[in-house]
């Protein structure tokens, strides 16, 4: 089955020190050791505009907070992606093919005389995906 791509992903881990705690608490689950951040590293990887991919690390203190406003940058620099969409243009060669397409580039089964046919594209990229149906 044929499907599209998600246009970004991010792959994120934290590194952590576990430092001894004394539990406190006398319940039947008992606190050893907590896990304190000191570092963080992810991963951007973004298809349809690859300077947004890349790694980037941090190592010092607070890592969380230091990852939140780099997510923060990042979800601002894709609100104005997807602010900032292309708009469907077929080609004359998109739009034979999109008359003479035998089958769903999605599911990938035959078209039938009933089913419905959808032009649809990467809002992003303006990439134009020929023909699905309504599965």
């Amino acid at each position: 089955m044929k499907q599209e791509r998600v246009p970004i992903v991010v792959y994120a881990d934290f590194e952590c020190i576990l430092r001894p705690v004394a539990d406190e608490n006398n319940t039947k689950t008992h606190k050893t050791h907590k896990h304190e951040p000191f570092s963080v590293g992810y991963y951007v990887y973004c298809y349809s505009h690859p300077v947004l991919s890349g790694y980037h690390s941090y190592r010092g203190p607070s890592p969380a907070n230091w990852f939140a406003a780099r997510l923060g940058e990042l979800a601002d620099t894709l609100k104005h992606l997807y602010n900032n969409q292309k708009p469907l243009d077929l080609s004359p060669e998109e739009t034979r093919k999109f008359h003479t397409q035998r089958a769903c580039h999605i599911c990938g089964k035959d078209f039938v005389f009933t089913d419905i046919r959808v032009r649809d594209h990467n809002h992003l990229t303006g990439k134009v995906f020929i023909l699905e149906m309504i599965c």
